[in-house]
């Protein structure tokens, strides 16, 4: 029988690029996402020290 080992090593060669590939969307992806999160987190303390003073300003 005779095996291609050039083949083989083609597919490996293919496989490992796409596994990188997809990694590195994941990781740049969650990076966005905890990024926009702790942006949104830090709006919304500002937003609600902003209302505790106007209430503080009117009572």
């Amino acid at each position: 029988m005779n095996i291609s080992t050039e083949a083989d090593g083609q597919r490996v060669l293919v496989g490992v690029a796409v596994d990188l590939a997809v990694s590195t969307v994941l990781t740049l992806l969650s990076v966005r996402l905890y990024f926009r999160r702790r942006k949104r987190r830090r709006w919304l303390i500002g937003a609600a020290r902003a209302y505790r003073v106007r209430q503080v300003d009117r009572g």
